[in-house]
C-alpha cells in the first residue's frame, strides 16, 4: 500500500507542475492544477485497480492461452454459475471503472465535448491496458475492452445529464496547451506506474 501512496503523490505532483506551467498565468490556475491533479490520480487508480505495473508478474513473452478474442465468451465463462458477487464485481466493475475519469473529461475540456470523442479516448486507454497484461501474469480479454468502452460512454452522457441539470462555472479563458493535458493526464500515471514497478522489483524498494 505504501508504493500506492507514493505513485499517487508522484503522480498528482507531476501533474500539478505541467498544468501550473501551462496555466500559470490564467486566473484559475489553482482549480486547473487541482483538477488535472485529481484526473491523473483517478486514471492512476485505474491502471492501480487493472494491475498493468510489472509488480503482478512481468514476464517478456506473450502467453496466448491467457488472450481472449471471441466477444462475450469471458462475459459468459463468468456468468456460468449465475449472478453471484463475483460475477457482479466482474461485469461491473469493469463497465464502471472508466466511468469517473470520462465524467471528468468533457468537464474539463470543451473540444471533447462529443460523446465519440470521450468513447475513443476510454477505448484508447482500455487498449493500453490490455496490451499491457500480455506481458503480465494477468488475462487479456476483449469483453474488458467492451465493457470499459460501455463505461466510457455512460460517463460522457452522465456528464451531459448533469451539464443539463445544472450548468457549472465554466473556466474561464483557454491557455494554450490545456487542451492537450488529457494526455499527459494519462501517460505520466502509466509511466509512473510501470517505470517503479520495474524499480521496485529491480532494486526492493517497496
Amino acid at each position: 500500500m505504501i508504493w500506492l501512496i507514493r505513485n499517487l503523490l508522484l503522480t498528482g505532483l507531476l501533474m500539478g507542475i505541467i498544468t501550473y506551467a501551462v496555466c500559470r498565468k490564467t486566473p484559475d490556475v489553482r482549480r486547473r492544477v487541482a483538477s488535472m491533479a485529481v484526473m491523473s490520480i483517478l486514471i492512476l487508480m485505474v491502471f492501480w485497480l487493472t494491475g498493468v505495473s510489472p509488480k503482478s508478474g512481468f514476464h517478456p513473452g506473450i502467453d496466448m492461452t491467457r488472450i481472449q478474442m471471441v466477444p462475450f465468451e469471458g462475459i459468459k465463462t463468468v456468468l456460468y454459475y449465475g449472478v453471484n458477487l463475483y460475477a457482479i464485481e466482474n461485469i461491473l466493475g469493469n463497465a464502471v471503472m472508466l466511468l469517473p475519469v470520462c465524467f471528468f473529461l468533457p468537464v474539463c475540456f470543451r473540444p471533447l465535448r462529443r460523446w465519440y470523442f470521450v468513447t475513443l479516448i476510454g477505448m484508447a486507454l482500455s487498449i493500453l491496458i490490455e496490451l499491457s497484461q500480455l506481458f503480465l501474469m494477468r488475462g487479456t480479454d476483449i469483453d474488458d475492452i467492451i465493457l470499459n468502452t460501455m463505461g466510457a460512454f455512460l460517463g460522457y452522457w452522465l456528464w451531459k445529464l448533469v451539464w443539463l441539470i445544472k450548468k457549472p462555472q465554466e473556466m474561464q479563458e483557454t491557455p494554450k496547451g490545456w487542451n492537450l493535458l488529457w494526455i499527459p493526464a494519462i501517460l505520466i500515471p502509466y509511466s509512473i506506474e510501470i517505470l517503479m514497478g520495474f524499480a521496485d522489483q529491480c532494486f526492493g524498494w517497496m
